[in-house]
């Protein structure tokens, strides 16, 4: 809605975005979408930790450029952006920034304000809010963000998106959403702790590599290398046992595996052995000891 609505309504003059290359498919298709319009779009590198240099960001703005999209926290490893570089980069060029927040509220502490952000997007599900709702930020001193809605009706959301509302869903997304800021500090002290207790086992850890060691990240996501064995071989013979995957939901079935590891620099086989780790609020030490003992588990039958 924001990327096809703020290009709609401003593609006459403004007809530029940068975005990055390790996006989440929901921003990646929509530029592939409004590209096929016309839009002119460029697509930012990302160095083996995962980050965007913000010189080549700053090197890509022209007069035509009407937004910038940099997803905050990214799904697969969990690297964090620095947002508020690239608001402050946004706000003296007079363009439009918009960031994908989802995998970063209850994660990391979230101020429009501090980062520069105009446009926000959250989904409800990541915070243990209902399945099917999400919220969309927009600043409302930006007149560019008066956007062509994608769905007519009878003006719903000041004509912004017409359909009657999902009461029960909203709240569920608004008490989910204050939660995981009251939980967040200690949640994430124990996420910390997780990964230290997984990343500590003297037998896997010289087994496994960290991928994106060097960045800042979120504690609950981690992206593993599993050294001269493939991650498709572990998941296959313990997709009953562990709830894990070999990278994004929205690049399942894709046979070139994850984007993300691949614009990071990763070859094949590093990409073919990488695992995407996440813990939540319900796993507990014995669910990564359990982790820890399967991984040693395949890595003997391998070695």
């Amino acid at each position: 809605m924001a990327i096809k609505g703020v290009w709609k309504k401003n593609k006459a003059d403004r007809n530029h975005f940068i975005t990055v290359k390790t996006e989440h498919s929901a921003v990646l298709k929509s530029f592939e979408h409004i590209q096929k319009l016309g839009a002119e779009v460029d697509y930012l590198d990302v160095d083996p930790s995962g980050l965007i240099d913000l010189d080549q960001l700053a090197d890509l703005i022209k007069d035509s450029t009407c937004m910038i999209c940099v997803m905050m926290v990214n799904n697969e490893t969990g690297v964090i952006q620095d947002i508020e570089s690239i608001g402050h980069i946004a706000k003296s060029k007079g363009i439009l920034f918009m960031s994908d927040t989802t995998q970063a509220i209850g994660k990391t502490f979230v101020d429009v304000n501090k980062l520069g952000v105009d446009i926000l997007c959250v989904s409800g599900h990541k915070i243990y809010g209902p399945a099917g709702v999400g919220a969309l930020y927009m600043r409302k001193e930006k007149s560019s963000l008066n956007i062509e809605p994608l769905i007519h009706g009878g003006g719903h959301e000041s004509g912004l998106r017409s359909g009657s509302l999902n009461v029960a869903g909203i709240v569920g997304l608004s008490l989910a959403a204050q939660r995981s800021i009251e939980n967040m500090q200690n949640n994430n002290q124990k996420y910390k702790g997780f990964e230290e207790l997984l990343m500590s086992k003297k037998d896997i850890k010289k087994h496994i590599c960290l991928n994106s060691k060097n960045a800042k990240k979120v504690p609950n996501t981690l992206n593993i290398r599993l050294k001269g064995g493939l991650s498709r071989d572990f998941m296959q013979k313990n997709h009953t046992k562990l709830a894990i995957s070999l990278g994004s939901a929205c690049a399942a079935g894709s046979q070139k595996g994850s984007h993300v590891l691949r614009a990071m620099g990763l070859n094949t086989s590093e990409v073919n052995s990488s695992l995407r780790i996440s813990f939540g609020e319900l796993t507990s030490d014995q669910d990564v000891q359990f982790l820890a003992e399967r991984i040693k588990a395949f890595i003997n039958v391998k070695a």
